[in-house]
C-alpha cells in the first residue's frame, strides 16, 4: 500500500492546498533514500514535480493569478526557494521570478525521475533539492495551521 498521496489532474490546485505539507514531506524522504543510496520509488517526487508544473501553468497568465494561485502558497513556495539555496536570483521579489525558478526546480524533479539521472547528478544537488522539499513541507505545515487557527470560532457563539 503506497504511503504517497495520489494527485489526479482535475482536483490538482486543491490537493496542493491540502496536501502540499505531506507530498513535500514524502519527496524530501524519497531524495533522502537516493542520497543513502537505496532507492526504492521517486512517486512522490514525480507528483511535486507535476504539482509545481501546475503551479507554473496556472500562474502563467496575469488575469488568471489571483483566481488560480492564493498568495499564500506563493509565499510559501518562495520562501521554500530562498530558503534552501535554490535561488538563482536571491532573494525573489517578483512574480515572474518566482515562475521562472519554479520552472527549473520542476525540471530538475522531474528529470530525477528519469532512468539514468540518478547515476550522473552531483551529491549537492540532490542535498539542496531534499532542503527545498523539507523548507516547503515546513513552510507549508506553518501556514496552512496557521490558517486554521483563525478559522476556529468561540465555543459559545453561533
Amino acid at each position: 500500500m503506497p504511503t504517497t498521496p495520489t494527485l489526479h489532474k482535475g482536483d490538482l490546485m486543491s490537493q496542493l492546498r491540502n496536501d502540499l505539507p505531506s507530498l513535500a514531506s514524502h519527496a524530501a524522504v524519497e531524495l533522502d533514500d537516493v542520497i543513502l543510496g537505496r532507492v526504492k520509488s521517486l512517486a512522490a517526487v514525480e507528483q511535486l514535480a507535476s504539482v509545481m508544473s501546475e503551479f507554473l501553468t496556472s500562474a502563467d497568465k496575469a488575469d488568471q493569478l489571483t483566481a488560480s494561485v492564493d498568495p499564500r502558497t506563493m509565499v510559501i513556495v518562495s520562501r521554500a526557494i530562498n530558503d534552501s539555496g535554490l535561488a538563482g536570483s536571491s532573494p525573489l521579489t517578483k512574480v515572474k521570478d518566482l515562475q521562472q525558478e519554479a520552472d527549473v526546480i520542476s525540471k530538475k524533479l522531474r528529470s530525477l525521475t528519469e532512468p539514468d539521472a540518478l547515476k550522473k547528478l552531483d551529491h549537492d544537488a540532490l542535498e539542496k533539492m531534499r532542503a527545498f522539499c523539507l523548507k516547503l513541507s515546513k513552510f507549508a505545515m506553518v501556514s496552512y495551521r496557521a490558517g486554521e487557527e483563525y478559522r476556529h470560532r468561540h465555543p459559545f457563539r453561533r
